[in-house]
């Protein structure tokens, strides 16, 4: 049988997987400088946990979730994103108890069944982080500054751009009026639109301007957008105190008033990290304030703000800008006979235990392919230990590999390298 992997699902080997390492090591760096910690969440849950969480009219849910009953019957889904399991993790511990304000980031595979491209696959990896228990738009710019921030670290941020905007509140001088113009408008081309949306016309009109057929754009090409002047005065003040906020930290961004995310939760504060790189995949990260999901899952009325970042569309942002750095073996041991090869495996175990990479050849193979062999991991250093090294441990010839051309050194095997030690930490520093 010639069983290969799953459509939009992929393997991640060497040397990609090396890359991911970095860009893995970046994430838990900037998130902890910030003061964020890791939690880890189910890739299974119930179905009914993203209906109630991400909304049951979304195209999430009723089209991209990998959902199916389990032998006691139970409806369960493959978590399609990340933040309906940790706000339903934050409510079943009774984290905001201890700590009402309460930061939490999160990294790992997701799974939607759509058509795979440039960027987009059916499991990706998304990392995310969520900040619970602060309205005030000091955790909007907070959380936004961490984005930029990682973009930063990664070395990505020079083509992309932060796009922001309010998508206001439920409160009767805010979004909802301006819904009562968008239905009025909608209901005119009702239609036209596709069947499926049309049950949302009433419930969530707004995801018209996130539909992707054409028929739907040219529609709400005609629509009147949301815009600031639709906000309630506090929405409009929180935005304002956002986008000063971002001013003062020197974060550039457009005010963007076509975003609209694709989950039902958002309310305020919604940003998209947006670039040309990726083709029509272009956002790499977005987010914005859910302050009414936290309660609707049975916990306390404790406002929030995250975001979601896709690491794969990083991954190929970083490899479109540079070559993939391999590890290189620290140490190589060569043997030249039996007395050699064991001493070069004892030596190995302890270096290993010290914190080096030792590589020593399994095989048996000649001094020729070992050296071969030693190439192909580019190690640093490399050492060839026979009967004659053994009798002058003191005084081992080892060959400074880093640069092109070779260096020959002397240093002592029996007080485990203390030179090849010392010129590594040179490295490191």
């Amino acid at each position: 049988m010639d069983i290969k992997s799953l459509r939009g699902m992929n393997d991640v080997v060497a040397p990609e997987i090396y890359l991911w390492h970095k860009v893995e090591a970046v994430i838990r760096s900037v998130s902890e400088r910030f003061g964020y910690y890791e939690m880890r969440t189910p890739l299974l849950e119930s179905t009914q946990l993203f209906k109630r969480g991400v909304g049951e009219g979304t195209d999430m849910v009723q089209k991209e979730m990998y959902s199916f009953n389990d032998k006691s019957g139970e409806n369960i889904s493959l978590r399609p994103e990340g933040t309906a399991s940790v706000v339903r993790a934050v409510v079943e511990h009774n984290l905001l108890r201890e700590n009402p304000v309460s930061k939490i980031y999160y990294q790992g595979p997701m799974f939607r069944h759509e058509r795979p491209q440039k960027g987009r696959f059916r499991q990706f990896n998304q990392y995310g982080i969520e900040l619970f228990g602060v309205a005030e738009a000091a955790a909007d710019i907070e959380v936004i500054a961490l984005g930029q921030t990682l973009l930063n670290e990664l070395g990505i941020a020079e083509n992309i751009k932060l796009h922001l905007t309010s998508i206001g509140c439920n409160n009767s001088d805010c979004r909802p009026e301006y819904q009562k113009i968008l239905v009025a408008e909608l209901l005119k081309y009702e239609s036209n639109l596709p069947e499926d949306f049309r049950p949302r016309i009433k419930t969530n009109p707004m995801r018209i301007f996130d539909q992707k057929d054409e028929k739907s754009k040219s529609i709400s090409a005609k629509l009147p957008r949301f815009t600031k002047e639709h906000l309630c005065a506090a929405c409009k003040n929180h935005i304002g105190e956002v986008e000063d906020g971002l001013k003062n930290l020197g974060i550039d961004y457009a005010y963007d008033e076509a975003i609209v995310r694709g989950i039902d939760y958002y309310n305020r504060t919604a940003f998209e990290f947006v670039t040309s790189e990726l083709g029509t995949q272009g956002t790499v990260c977005g987010g914005g304030r859910y302050d009414g999901l936290v309660k609707s899952f049975g916990g306390p009325d404790a406002p929030g703000i995250g975001f979601g970042l896709g690491m794969e569309r990083v991954i190929m942002m970083i490899t479109q800008k540079s070559k993939i750095e391999e590890p290189r073996c620290d140490l190589f041991l060569a043997y030249a006979d039996a007395a050699g090869k064991a001493f070069c495996f004892r030596i190995a175990h302890e270096l290993r235990a010290e914190g080096l990479t030792v590589g020593v050849e399994l095989s048996g193979k000649s001094v020729k392919a070992q050296l071969k062999y030693a190439d192909k991991l580019k190690a640093k250093f490399c050492a060839v230990i026979g009967e004659s090294e053994l009798n002058n441990l003191e005084k081992i010839k080892i060959n400074d590999m880093r640069e092109a051309k070779w260096q020959e050194r002397t240093d002592s095997a029996k007080e485990k390298f203390p030179l090849v030690k010392s010129l590594l930490r040179g490295d490191k520093k």
